[in-house]
């Protein structure tokens, strides 16, 4: 018998609320009842998201891929007054730039210590410098010739099709020329360390 994904199971709590977001503070009650839930364990993430998509999650702003923010986002509105006064979207993209810029167990820290929701908009950084910046801080494969050695030879029988090697030819024959000669030394020195043990 074939298993499936496992299925949020929908609430009907969440779905009365969800089918009735027409405006704002809508929206806002309908986030702060998610995370009372969330909070209670009455639903995971998956169960808000499973009772979004029977309810016909076409509301106007909020989505079922939102619903990992709510806890932010409610943490920004208790914290931060005045961002009850932006548009939904705007504090969901802040709270995805928050989670993804400190992490989701540095945001409440990061919250409490803006002057200002103003304050907190302009000390979080974009979404593409966050992941930029964590791009750039992993450390470096080392260099390994037996890495280089695979992928060549992997790529060149991944190339070469049916052909047999004896047929492949070049159209830069400096460049093989100058592998070959590299090749050549590094075998030597490879055997002459090796003789030495």
């Amino acid at each position: 018998m074939p298993t499936t994904k496992k299925e949020g199971i929908p609430a009907q709590a969440v779905m009365d609320s969800y089918s009735k977001l027409v405006n704002l503070e809508g929206e806002q009650a309908f986030i702060a009842l998610c995370v009372k839930r969330l909070k209670a364990n009455t639903s995971s993430v998956r169960d808000i998201q499973a009772s979004i998509v029977k309810a016909g999650g076409n509301a106007p702003t909020i989505r079922k891929s939102h619903v990992q923010y709510f806890q932010t986002m409610q943490e920004i509105y208790d914290k931060q007054p005045t961002a009850k006064l932006e548009p939904i979207n705007a504090v969901i993209k802040q709270a995805q730039k928050m989670q993804t810029a400190v992490g989701k167990a540095k945001v409440s820290e990061a919250i409490e210590s803006a002057k200002s929701y103003a304050d907190l908009i302009a000390n979080t950084p974009t979404l593409a410098t966050t992941r930029t910046k964590k791009n750039a801080s992993k450390p470096a494969t080392p260099f390994s010739l037996e890495t280089i050695f695979t992928k060549a030879i992997s790529d060149i029988n991944a190339n070469r099709g049916n052909r047999a090697i004896t047929d492949l030819t070049t159209t830069n024959l400096q460049a093989l020329k100058t592998l070959a000669e590299m090749l050549t030394v590094i075998a030597n020195n490879t055997t002459k360390a090796t003789a030495k043990k």
